[in-house]
């Protein structure tokens, strides 16, 4: 999740607002942003430890700039390591096969 973590850390630089195990009503995008991103929260409750394949959905605040934006978090995805795919429709979701491992921080003492 951590290189997850940093692309919806880094998209609201590509003008992208993002949220993770969301709704829409969560979004929170800024002057100038063209589009914005969501996993959904449902997503979370299927999560199980090891290999899942998770839906990153997109929209576009701007008529005719969907596949922008889908091309963008794509990238995105893929310059922080993860293997993103997307078929190219703007009516399909974005796909990233992850190996999913909560954090449990060390007790200390």
């Amino acid at each position: 999740m951590d290189r997850l973590d940093a692309t919806f850390e880094e998209l609201p630089e590509h003008g992208i607002a993002a949220v993770q195990f969301a709704d829409w009503a969560s979004l929170d995008p800024e002057d100038g942003d063209i589009g914005g991103v969501m996993t959904a929260d449902q997503a979370i409750d299927r999560l199980e430890l090891g290999e899942i394949e998770l839906a990153i959905y997109f929209t576009s605040f701007e008529d005719g700039r969907e596949a922008e934006v889908a091309r963008t978090v794509v990238d995105t995805l893929k310059n922080n390591g993860l293997n993103a795919s997307w078929d190219g429709s703007v009516d399909s979701a974005i796909m990233v096969p992850l190996l999913w491992r909560p954090h449990i921080e060390p007790l200390e003492g």
